[in-house]
């Protein structure tokens, strides 16, 4: 009884590791994607922050110079032309102001734009060592699972062996009882008649005893 409840213990203990290495299996398969997923994310950004550079004005410094030089003129400006030619320049210098307004306002987007991406690209490398770590701690795991799987089968295989040879060993003690309990019925059986050979003789005897007297 100990034995079989030992055995059915251990065939428990056996389901329940497969089916925990089926789910880190599962888990380390869903990982690996995940990981798939984030490497082609990070290329995205990669290809993203090198098309915002490229829209990044070259000469920015040379702009915010001619902003400055335009602004100050416009400030200061004394010359004595006529009113309608000076309000032409300043409208074509106003107008040039804007657009390198508009380009500021774009510099400044591609900058901002370029901060966040950069946030994600080291979120998105740290959650990449996050896996990497993951991963191997799984592996470790699995390993550890399987291991404990094969101990577990060698564990079986040696109590059902040694079942095999208890019940081997208990059908010869059978066989043994069996037999001797032949034996005595026998000398019971031989008893009994020496028993009646005895007791005729007995009463062979008294008879010739009386007859005798």
């Amino acid at each position: 009884m100990e034995i079989g409840s030992r055995e059915w213990e251990l065939d428990l203990q056996v389901r329940r590791l497969k089916h925990e290495i089926k789910q880190k299996t599962a888990n380390y398969e869903q990982l690996k994607e995940d990981k798939k997923r984030a490497e082609e994310s990070k290329n995205e950004v990669h290809i993203l922050i090198n098309s915002l550079k490229d829209n990044i004005p070259n000469s920015w410094d040379e702009a915010v110079t001619n902003l400055n030089k335009i602004k100050h003129i416009l400030k200061n400006s004394t010359n004595p032309e006529s009113k309608v030619d000076r309000t032409a320049r300043i409208f074509l210098l106003k107008s040039e102001i804007k657009k390198l307004e508009q380009k500021n306002e774009k510099f400044q987007f591609c900058v901002d734009m370029l901060e966040q991406k950069t946030k994600e690209i080291n979120s998105i490398e740290f959650k990449n060592e996050h896996l990497k770590l993951t991963l191997e701690n799984l592996e470790d795991e699995k390993q550890e699972a399987l291991n404990k799987y094969k101990a577990f089968e060698k564990q079986k295989e040696i109590l059902l062996n040694k079942c095999g040879k208890m019940l081997t060993d208990s059908n010869r003690l059978r066989e043994e009882i069996n037999i001797m309990k032949e034996k005595v019925e026998k000398q019971n059986n031989l008893i009994q008649e020496l028993k009646l050979q005895k007791e005729k003789q007995n009463k062979s005897k008294i008879i010739k005893h009386n007859k005798m007297s």
